[in-house]
């Protein structure tokens, strides 16, 4: 019962953590939307490539996907430990079913780490020359923090 009540407890951090970050960059959106238009249109390097992007709409669209995905997987999260909670005595196969959204919500947010940050960022948009790097290296730290959460929350008790 104690494994299970900290896996709760570990869905309810992401889920406040996704929907911290998402409200957080919808509020602060100006200085969100520039941070991501700074890595996109690759200006804080000496020699930006040929690929760099600075359409507006295409900008907004890369700011959308970290502030939705912040909100969708912090809201499956929290959807998933409130069906953790309510399933908290059952057998196990129901636990591990009533799991399925803290599951998708902490893979979901993983997913816009790795390929929003440390593959599109810093690879294509090769953030890792920029004075910006870290939002890279932090989402390093939330990634690895993550994905050891969504590997605990996977384990069958």
């Amino acid at each position: 019962m104690l494994i299970r009540k900290i896996k709760i407890m570990f869905a309810v951090a992401v889920g406040i953590w996704g929907l911290w970050g998402g409200i957080g960059n919808l509020l602060g959106y100006e200085g969100g939307y520039g941070a991501v238009k700074a890595v996109l249109s690759m200006s804080t390097l000496s020699e930006p490539a040929a690929y760099a992007i600075t359409n507006s709409f295409l900008i907004h669209l890369g700011f959308a996907f970290i502030w939705l995905t912040k909100l969708t997987g912090g809201t499956l999260c929290l959807l998933g430990a409130k069906n953790m909670w309510a399933d908290l005595e059952t057998p196990r196969d129901d636990f591990q079913r009533a799991k399925s959204f803290a599951i998708a919500g902490c893979a979901i947010i993983l997913f816009m780490l790795f390929f929003g940050f440390n593959f599109i960022a810093a690879n294509v948009f090769m953030l890792y020359q920029s004075p910006m790097i870290s939002a890279v290296e932090l989402s390093w730290i939330f990634a690895g923090e993550i994905g050891l959460i969504l590997i605990f929350l996977n384990m069958r008790d």
